[in-house]
Formats: structure tokens, sequence, C-alpha cells
């Protein structure tokens, strides 16, 4: 978004940048639904200003999460017609789009036979959905997909963010026996 350069103080009819941004970013978090499984927020902002003027440019992320591409089709539509026309120049730009994995037929058999393998073990495994983007939603239906099955870690995006040690073990344990128990399978089957 952007405007003109101006003064703190200065009588304009134009809105300020950074106002208008912080009232167009709450309007377009109100349309998050946790029922519809969409969610819209920003996840950074960024001013530009020359010296001792107010920010005349404004830069912001906007994370929009979605379950069904159509859906965000309509969500962005949404979004346009909040951010309006007027004297504050706006763009969107596209930055990524990736859509949440589905929970097809072949990603719950996949799911369920590597918490057959991690129960043998006794390795810890649960199975979690979320409209969270994630670039196993772009795999095709056809093919089954898991995602998040990296080693755990604890005290995420903080600066004693660890991974456990054992885990990274268990996840390779898991993985070799869930593809040796596969190639088993397609022996049987020869």
């Amino acid at each position: 978004m952007e405007t003109a350069p101006r003064r703190i103080g200065k009588a304009n009819k134009n809105p300020e940048v950074l106002h208008w941004v912080c009232a167009k970013i709450e309007k377009l978090a109100e349309l998050s639904s946790r029922k519809e499984r969409f969610a819209v927020a920003a996840s950074n902002i960024k001013t530009t200003s020359f010296p001792m003027l107010l920010p005349h440019r404004v830069v912001v992320t906007l994370l929009l999460s979605y379950g069904e591409p159509r859906r965000a089709d309509v969500i962005e539509e949404q979004m346009r017609q909040i951010m309006g026309k007027g004297q504050v120049k706006w763009e969107f730009e596209m930055i990524s789009d990736r859509p949440s994995m589905k929970l097809s037929r072949r990603n719950q058999r996949l799911a369920r036979d590597l918490k057959e393998v991690a129960d043998k073990w006794d390795i810890p495994l649960d199975q979690e959905s979320s409209v969270w983007p994630t670039i196993a939603g772009l795999v095709p239906e056809y093919t089954g997909v898991v995602c998040g099955l990296g080693p755990i870690s604890k005290q995420l995006y903080t600066p004693h963010e660890a991974v456990q040690r054992i885990s990274i073990l268990q996840r390779t344990l898991l993985l070799a026996e869930f593809l040796i128990s596969q190639l088993e399978g397609i022996k049987k089957n020869d």
C-alpha cells in the first residue's frame, strides 16, 4: 500500500497509510472461520518512510489458509472488496500457493500403515488434521502422502528450539521398517 509522504500533524484528506492498513488487516482477519476451515492473518509488516515523515509505503505479508482451493478464490475476492478503491494504492502479490493436504482414503491408509509400524516399535506417532499449507497438498490424489513425519522438536520458533535426538533414530527406524513391510507385501503379491 502506498500514499504520498507527509509530515506528522499535517492535515490531509488522504488517510495515513499505516492507520489505514491496520484497519484493513482487522477487517481481513474477520473473514476467518474455524467452521469453514479458512483463516486470514498478517504475519509481517514493513514500513518505508523518509526522514522526519510518516510512513508512505507499507508492505504486509498475509497468510491465507484454506481447505478447498475454490473457497480460497472466494476469500481472495472478498479481500479485494475489503481493500476497496480509494486514495491508497494497493496490490496483492502471491508469493506462494500451497493447498492443505486432503484426507483421502490413500492418505488415511498410508497413515494407518505407518501407525501400525510405530505401534510395533513403541514409537510415538499421532495424526492431526490442519488447513496449514503444505507441499503435500500438491501431490495428486491417486498417490498416498503424509506430512510432518520429521523429528519431534520442542520450544519451536524460540532461541531454545531443539530436536529430540531420540526422535531422529525413531523416525529412521519407522521409515526403514515401513519400507521393508511394503517390499515384503510386494514380494508376496508377485
